[in-house]
């Protein structure tokens, strides 16, 4: 092990490297996990796409990025793969169905609710939050794409308690 100012530091872990991690038991540890709730949507050929994620953090304030990922796997990855930007809604602590039907395979995710747009992209109208991001990076990261995005405008929408997902169940946030 090496030292980084006094820090302790590990040599990185290589692609295709074994570990002794069970993937269950790693989702068990991240079921655990209290996430804020949010739609990632956006516009591919004149088509919108959406899909609820917990990924969403972010990544640095000056310049403002945020970051999220989707599974390969995904029915939105081809999308979410040719998009040039992209909207977020942080879901409010009353839009559990919103949240339930964009996490939905083989719906049409925008067919009910209140829909707006931020920049052209789709947008949860009553949302607490929403971001509007340029894609600046993806990376291809094992059975996932890790975006990050550039924040091209933002606005606070309402102001009340957010959705969080914690447990495979939607609560409020505290």
């Amino acid at each position: 092990m090496g030292r980084s100012g006094g820090i302790e530091t590990s040599r990185p872990v290589e692609d295709g490297e074994a570990t002794a991690v069970d993937e269950e038991a790693f989702k068990a540890v991240f079921r655990r996990h209290t996430s804020s709730v949010a739609v990632v949507a956006g516009v591919v050929a004149s088509v919108p796409f959406g899909f609820t994620a917990t990924s969403v953090t972010s990544v640095s304030a000056r310049p403002a990025h945020f970051t999220f990922s989707v599974a390969a796997a995904a029915s939105v990855a081809p999308a979410v793969g040719a998009c040039r930007t992209v909207s977020v809604s942080l879901l409010a602590h009353d839009q559990v169905e919103v949240a339930r039907r964009c996490a939905t395979r083989g719906v049409d995710r925008f067919a009910e609710g209140d829909w707006a747009t931020l920049g052209g992209d789709p947008v949860v109208a009553g949302a607490v939050a929403w971001l509007h991001g340029a894609v600046v990076h993806r990376i291809d990261v094992a059975s996932s794409t890790l975006v990050v995005a550039r924040v091209l405008e933002q606005r606070v929408v309402r102001d009340v308690a957010g959705l969080v997902h914690v447990n495979r169940s939607y609560h409020p946030s505290p």
